[in-house]
């Protein structure tokens, strides 16, 4: 299996087969395993000449998640520093991004989430009249129903939105929050969730190891990777910590977060006897984990979707809690509410056999499985519609008046 590489000043000038030059950026675990399905589907046909482009340092995470999911990395940006200014950000994945296009010349550029780098990303192709594909997997929220860092996350989002001229998303709803941002419908391509095809490709190609370790009914519990403490963390850690008073429970939380968020975990529940907090878990081990749980608890829709693939019950933390903490904590008697709640429905499905085979297979998951292969065709189709390897130079300043339209609209 190939390994992941990363190096710097990659040589542009190697030989290439005919087809379209694309380049994927990322540099995250989770725009990683988003994007690896169809890297590894483009990769493996002549049709494409694929570069994949790292942004940040430190980046042993991703090297190793790269890695296990048979994705080379060309090179690295070195965007992402600690402590740098979110200006300082943007401007340097500005720079940097327009480099390797103006030295690539890519037909298109791929990208997910709704980062600050992304936003910097997607501007440089955009300059560049180069066509940019994003793989967004949330729904836009609206700027007014969040402040903090969701706001940010959430003004990301819009922009990313005017600036990609092709969006691929996982469902209806995700859909429809980007039509009503003014999107043009037939940019909008439903194609399911990317991360089912990784977590199939594992099971298929390299499993990995479970970490649960007793005969007890198995909890896995997976939190948001959030920069802040949050009310889903706040009712999922509370609900965490009632199960752990059950002798026959043994619940495995991995732990890839930031400082902040993990050394609140680790406080509520690192001494709990029948809590194991992981660590940074390897992609394979984490998939191996899901397979073998009773049940999952999650505030993580993509998490949902994962462990409803497996056909594993899952109970998650309604998405309405997902605004910022300080709002949330004025809801104390709602948010007792919850927690009594999914207290009530895990032990349930623990206890209730029937219930818990209902509930691992009361979802339609749709296209699940099929995004990569949709995503590549889609690709095709609008690359050899809009010819000169998609290149919209052209129709830069009218896009940037469209674009200036829609948000004034909103």
């Amino acid at each position: 299996m190939a390994r992941s590489t990363i190096f710097h000043d990659a040589d542009a000038s190697r030989a290439r087969e005919s087809g379209d030059d694309v380049v994927v950026v990322l540099g995250s675990r989770r725009e990683a395993i988003s994007l690896a399905p169809l890297i590894r589907v483009m990769t493996s046909s002549p049709r494409w000449n694929v570069s994949v482009v790292t942004t940040g340092e430190g980046l042993s995470p991703l090297a190793r998640t790269l890695e296990s999911l048979d994705v080379v990395a060309t090179e690295d940006l070195g965007i992402d520093r600690p402590g740098l200014s979110s200006d300082a950000l943007i401007g340097r994945a500005i720079e940097r991004t327009h480099a390797v296009v103006s030295r690539r010349r890519p037909s298109a550029m791929i990208v997910e989430g709704d980062s600050t780098t992304v936003v910097g990303a997607s501007l440089a192709a955009f300059h560049e009249g180069v066509m940019v594909a994003h793989v967004c997997s949330t729904v836009i929220v609206p700027r007014s129903r969040v402040t903090g860092v969701a706001a940010v996350a959430a003004m990301n989002a819009r922009l990313i939105a005017q600036l990609a001229q092709l969006h691929f998303v996982p469902s209806a709803a995700v859909s429809t929050s980007l039509l009503h941002q003014g999107i043009d419908p037939h940019s909008v391509v439903i194609v399911g969730a990317p991360a089912i095809d990784n977590l199939r490709w594992i099971l298929r190609n390299k499993p990995g190891r479970s970490q649960f370790a007793t005969v007890n009914r198995r909890i896995l519990v997976v939190l948001r990777h959030s920069e802040t403490v949050t009310a889903p963390l706040d009712i999922i850690t509370q609900v965490t910590a009632r199960l752990a008073g059950g002798v026959d429970v043994e619940i495995v939380v991995p732990l890839q977060h930031r400082l902040v968020v993990r050394s609140v975990i680790e406080g509520r529940l690192g001494s709990l006897p029948r809590v194991r907090l992981t660590g940074d878990l390897d992609y394979r081990d984490y998939v191996a984990t899901m397979e073998s749980a009773d049940i999952v608890i999650t505030d993580s829709p993509s998490v949902q979707a994962e462990a409803l693939t497996l056909h594993k019950p899952c109970v998650r933390a309604s998405e309405d809690l997902l605004d910022d903490y300080r709002e949330a904590a004025a809801l104390e008697e709602d948010l007792e509410g919850r927690v009594e709640a999914i207290f009530a429905e895990s032990r349930r499905l623990l206890d209730d056999e029937d219930h818990c085979v209902a509930a691992a297979s009361a979802h339609d998951l749709g296209l699940g499985g099929l995004a990569a292969n949709s995503m590549e065709l889609r690709l095709r189709s609008e690359l050899a519609t809009r010819g000169q390897g998609g290149r919209v130079r052209g129709d830069s300043q009218r896009a940037v008046s469209v674009a200036s339209d829609n948000g004034r609209a909103q």
